[in-house]
């Protein structure tokens, strides 16, 4: 490959070529086709015009074939430029493709499989990211045939890379890189013995037999029902080796006379989240100046662990009067404890206090007091919390930028990432997928990185307005997976009733996000995402109110909030509120479209046209009943009411 490389190809999954500077070409479909024609079975990657024309129009007389070629040919060339910056060759009776000026991913993803290494297979399997050239389906049968076949070689080269790798006995890659390696296999054949032989092994290592037995019980179910068979010898030689070193584990961990031995430097009880999450320490009493902690005082410090907890954020410690400040931390960083202090006053009004320190150097990280009355309880209560687990992010943040990278942590990558979320626009979801997808290879507990890492998939689905339903596809498949990893956590409920959301699928939606509020009301996302769903089902009364609860629980949602909010106008017909919500956006551009029906409902056409326009620069392929084929919408007259504010404002 070509270090000085002028265009980007990518023909694995939703195909696409980038110039030099990050521009997207704007190429015809069977341009993409031509593309892999040239790269996996022409000589010197180039074929004879004629040649190329009898394989996209196969069912087509030969008149037809030529001008059918020529119009595309043309349209390839208006995209890419002038024959000098083309990485096509097409103006002669040859049509060439040139390797060296371009980076594909479909070259790499072959010469990384050639090499053996596990460590490349890896990377094949990032690269492998659907199908080859997805969405091209349509042609002749020729076209078709062919297409079939090279994507059935395509996967069989990955499994049978992958299937060597994970057996391989000098496998040397970190547990995350295998689990993700076997994943990746168990997609292209989800009853792949060797991909649940990996996870079996990976589960054992990280003593969660649990998951050995569940993972060997999928499989054993779905071979019986697709196939009518059992496991292999090997992969039940295998389960019966793990789990019986997962019973002579468990009872050398308990006895009934000595009790359960935990592996673990804390004393106190532990409340809380993945196992590498920092530590919260958290007294159990108030100070008080006025004799006896008053009882609505303790009620909060109660309430406020009940709301931490539910978060899975952090790890709790809740310490009794005389725990010593951090004798149970021994075994951590010191930038992984942190201590709450609380206090109250009640010469006159009831004030509540909070201070939030890093131990053991006591840096005061935060405090505020709080008038505590009956009506701003609540609202006191997820203030402390969201102050809470957002100053010890920005701490564990900050710390991160100084960590060598083997040193790195998922807490604060996911922390990072989670933030870049809440900016609605493309850089910001496809950065952090990036992060997600690093603090996915650091630690073992990855479930919440993997939920946030289906969201980024989602959101780009809805950024582009629903051009690529491969993204929703593949949001699914994350989600599922966090979701074997963590079935209780309210982030992985969330992600799926998104994703389910947007695939129209929205009772399944209302179910998942459900669940997600039951297991934490508190989580401001979550009631958002729910009042998104809502609008979708027809109540967006209900969402507004909802939403509205949303921000006053997290202050940070607020593009997402003025978003679903304006949606739920728009549905209202209260158009001046929608628009307002949406120009208080710190990123509206993915919002101009419904902008500018706003305006175009109530007359403003110049304005309508503006925010037309400013759209179409982004996403100029618009069409409004391509989008609402798949706009998350179930009412018909709410579509025929987004319809009718599209066309009037001068969408196609």
């Amino acid at each position: 490959m070509s270090m000085d490389a002028r265009w980007d190809l990518r023909l694995l999954g939703h195909p696409a070529l980038h110039g030099g500077d990050g521009r997207l070409v704007d190429l015809p479909k069977k341009a993409f086709a031509i593309a892999a024609r040239l790269m996996l079975d022409r000589p010197n990657h180039q074929c004879s015009r004629s040649d190329l024309a009898e394989f996209l129009w196969s069912d087509a007389d030969a008149a037809h074939q030529r001008t059918n070629l020529r119009t595309l040919l043309k349209r390839v060339r208006a995209g890419v430029g002038g024959p000098t910056a083309s990485p096509f060759s097409i103006d002669g009776e040859i049509i060439a493709l040139d390797p060296g000026a371009m980076r594909c991913d479909l070259t790499e993803f072959k010469r990384l499989l050639a090499t053996g290494d596990a460590s490349d297979v890896v990377e094949a399997a990032a690269l492998f990211s659907g199908e080859l050239i997805e969405k091209c389906d349509n042609g002749p049968t020729a076209y078709e045939h062919w297409l079939r076949n090279q994507r059935a070689a395509l996967s069989q080269m990955f499994r049978a890379s992958a299937c060597r790798a994970l057996e391989s006995a000098d496998l040397d890659l970190l547990p995350t890189k295998k689990e993700a390696l076997a994943r990746r296999l168990i997609e292209e054949n989800p009853n792949d013995e060797a991909g649940h032989r990996a996870l079996l092994r990976v589960y054992a290592s990280q003593g969660d037999f649990e998951r050995v037995r569940s993972t060997y019980d999928r499989l054993a179910r779905s071979l019986k029902a697709e196939l009518g068979c059992l496991p292999s010898d090997e992969t039940r030689a295998l389960y019966r080796s793990l789990t019986t070193r997962g019973e002579s584990a468990a009872e050398e961990t308990f006895s009934p006379a000595r009790g359960y031995q935990a592996n673990t430097s804390f004393a106190t009880p532990m409340l809380g989240a993945e196992s590498r999450a920092p530590v919260l320490l958290v007294p159990s009493a108030l100070a008080s100046d006025s004799g006896p902690p008053l009882h609505e005082c303790a009620q909060i410090v109660d309430d406020l662990i009940i709301q931490l907890w539910k978060r899975r954020s952090l790890r709790i410690a809740v310490l009794g009067r005389d725990d010593a400040p951090v004798a149970a931390g021994q075994n951590l960083n010191d930038s992984d404890v942190y201590r709450l202090h609380f206090g109250v006053r009640s010469a006159q009004a009831v004030r509540f206090s909070a201070r939030l320190v890093h131990e053991p150097a006591s840096d005061l990280l935060w405090a505020e007091s709080f008038l505590l009355t009956s009506d701003r309880y609540e609202q006191v209560v997820a203030r402390v919390a969201d102050a809470i687990i957002g100053k010890i992010e920005d701490h564990q943040i900050e710390a991160e930028n100084l960590r060598p990278e083997k040193l790195r942590t998922s807490f604060a990558l996911v922390a990072q990432a989670e933030r870049a979320l809440l900016n609605v626009d493309l850089p910001s979801v496809r950065r952090a997928r990036r992060l997600l997808r690093a603090a996915a290879q650091t630690s073992a507990d990855v479930s919440r990185a993997h939920a946030r890492l289906a969201r980024t998939y989602w959101m780009e689905w809805m950024l582009r307005a629903g051009q690529d339903t491969a993204l929703l596809t593949t949001a699914r498949t994350i989600a599922r997976s966090a979701l074997e990893m963590q079935p209780d956590s309210h982030i992985v409920h969330q992600e799926l009733g998104m994703t389910a959301l947007y695939q129209g699928q929205y009772q399944l939606a209302l179910e998942h996000l459900s669940r997600a509020r039951e297991l934490n009301p508190f989580d401001g996302q979550v009631l958002v995402d729910f009042a998104d769903a809502l609008i979708a089902n027809g109540q967006a009364r209900e969402a507004l109110a909802l939403v509205k609860t949303g921000k006053v629980t997290n202050y940070r949602l607020a593009d997402f909030h003025n978003w679903v909010s304006a949606t739920g106008h728009y549905v209202l017909g209260e158009y001046n509120a929608a628009a307002a919500k949406l120009l208080e956006m710190k990123h509206p551009a993915p919002t101009f479209r419904l902008l500018a029906a706003c305006y175009a409902m109530l007359g403003e056409h110049e304005k309508a046209t503006e925010f037309k326009a400013k759209y179409l620069e982004e996403n100029p392929n618009f069409l409004t009943d391509e989008w609402l084929l798949q706009c998350p919408m179930s009412g018909e007259d709410d579509v025929k009411h987004l319809r009718e504010g599209s066309l009037l404002a001068g969408f196609k």
